[in-house]
């Protein structure tokens, strides 16, 4: 008779903790994002309109716009840096947009990206700014060699820097620094500089980085970034798998005011930090699963509503992140020209609002 008490003191114990676990995630609160990649796919503000009306609706807090990725589809009204004219950088600009993507319209101009954010913050969601950098920086590589900037690009890849590059570099700086300032004046609090993929259209590169002692000069370029980001009273977001590649602390350290987007705990090859390390070394993470991805062009990885119910928010790839600082959901355009923006966004309604849960 003992035996059985105890053993159904162990059941009550175990059902209790299961119940309580799960009333912990459930109320957990945190930053709800949505992601839309508006640098590979041109999106009209009617279309980014749309998207905020279905995030209003499904309790999302931020959108993440990622107007520089690979393209680079948002134009200021004045691009000068340097000693280069913003008709001239403007150009360059363009010329990459067509050359990835081609659309009838390739880049929104200021007045639209200032009524963009103007109608989120009406519906009470923030905007997060994301420019890639210094991978998925095809267009503005095409801009450095329009202006004269000679071999800025890192060995044979199309869109990432080399950051042995000063010329290049600066030109990167100043460019993020006209884009950090018009969005800080928009009373925007997060910009996102990527960091991701270096090099990833000929191999994954941060590896071969390491490998030619080059990797230090990834940190501090990612943490000047930052530094640039905090100076306009931002907080500086990254994703994960340059961050501490391979568990590496030998070439510097990350400054952990960045608050990083984990995706990916590597394989095939690729070895990111995990998490949980991540997590030990100061950083807030957001929880950005590249199991719930949805990818326009590719059938195979499109997450719907079924898919999204499963969605657990301490559950990142590879780890359990007790007390995360967010979530992410991203919409990318790997195939620009696979469908048209509106029907994008439709597809995506319903993952959104159960996102959103």
């Amino acid at each position: 008779m003992k035996k059985i008490r105890n053993y159904i003191c162990i059941l009550l114990v175990f059902f209790l903790s299961i119940g309580c676990q799960k009333e912990t995630v459930e109320n957990l609160e945190c930053e709800r994002i949505v992601h839309l990649d508006c640098g590979r796919k041109y999106f009209s503000v009617e279309e980014i309109k749309s998207l905020i009306d279905i995030c209003a609706q499904g309790n999302v807090s931020m959108i993440e716009l990622s107007i520089g990725n690979d393209g680079l589809r948002f134009l200021l009204d004045d691009m000068s840096v340097l000693s280069y004219s913003s008709e001239q950088i403007k150009a360059g600009i363009h010329l990459g947009n067509e050359e990835y993507s081609d659309f009838p319209v390739d880049e929104l101009i200021e007045m639209e990206m200032d009524e963009i954010i103007t109608y989120a913050h009406s519906n009470n969601i923030n905007i997060i700014p994301l420019i890639n950098t210094p991978g998925h920086m095809d267009s503005i590589l095409s801009s450095m060699e329009y202006c004269g900037i000679q071999n800025a690009n890192y060995s044979n890849s199309v869109r990432t820097m080399d950051l042995s590059n000063k010329e290049a570099v600066d030109f990167s700086m100043a460019l993020l620094e006209k884009y950090v300032s018009y969005f800080s004046g928009k009373r925007c609090t997060y910009f996102n500089i990527g960091a991701d993929e270096y090099a990833n259209d000929i191999h994954m590169g941060f590896g071969q980085l390491i490998k030619k002692d080059l990797y230090g000069k990834f940190t501090d370029y990612v943490n000047n970034c930052g530094k640039l980001v905090k100076s306009y009273n931002m907080i500086p977001m990254v994703f994960n798998d340059g961050i501490y590649y391979n568990n590496r602390t030998d070439f510097g350290t990350f400054d952990s005011n960045l608050v990083i987007c984990y995706w990916t705990n590597g394989g095939f090859g690729n070895y990111p930090c995990s998490a949980k390390q991540l997590e030990e070394y100061g950083f807030s993470l957001i929880n950005t699963n590249s199991d719930y991805y949805w990818v326009l062009g590719n059938s195979r990885w499109q997450c719907d509503v079924e898919k999204m119910k499963r969605f657990n928010v301490t559950q990142f790839k590879g780890s359990t992140i007790s007390q995360p600082f967010g979530a992410m959901y991203c919409i990318w355009c790997d195939d620009p020209k696979a469908d048209s923006g509106v029907n994008v966004i439709r597809q995506n309604q319903e993952v959104i609002l159960e996102f959103g849960k």
